[in-house]
């Protein structure tokens, strides 16, 4: 495949940092392959940098929801361990270990654990536990909101649950 243009590689790039880190470079390349950047109304990113590093995305657009997950045979592994001497030319063994795109339509349940006091007492509240339950049983969780601590992550979430409130067919 055709490598991602400058604006289209700046939106995944986006789309898929966390707070303190950029995803590697396989992992979005992955998400391109999969979903077209520009029909993207949001998306949540968790990284677990402990052990091999696990990047999980899943992403939404009007249609289609989309999930990659990856673990990276390093620790703290991300697009600053990438560009380092070490990892330019040996980059650590990258494993798929969920990379589908679905029809939006396949969400039969959007759940919710539970709902806590305010975050900012203008802005936010938290919500905990959210799953979305496929057609097919599969369960796919949420990054708790609680634990989001940066506004940009917030609004990112809000963004993605928005987008998949809109486009489920219940």
């Amino acid at each position: 495949m055709q490598t991602p243009d400058e604006p289209t590689w700046e939106r995944l790039t986006q789309l898929t940092a966390t707070t303190r880190s950029y995803a590697p470079t396989r992992f979005i390349l992955a998400i391109a392959s999969l979903v077209d950047a520009d029909a993207i109304r949001g998306a949540v990113t968790t990284v677990d940098l402990a052990g091999p590093t696990v990047w999980t995305s899943v992403l939404v657009t009007d249609t289609a929801l989309c999930r990659v997950s990856a673990s990276f045979d390093a620790e703290h592994f991300d697009r600053e361990e990438e560009s380092q001497q070490q990892f330019r030319y040996n980059a650590p063994a990258m494993t798929l270990t969920e990379a589908w795109t679905r029809p939006l339509a396949s969400v039969r349940e959007i759940s919710i654990a539970d709902v806590s006091g305010e975050i900012d007492r203008q802005k936010w509240y938290r919500v905990a536990g959210m799953k979305l339950i496929l057609d097919d049983g599969k369960q796919i969780e949420l990054p708790d909101q609680g634990r989001l601590h940066d506004t940009r992550e917030r609004e990112q979430s809000d963004e993605f649950l928005t987008a998949v409130r809109r486009g489920v067919s219940f």
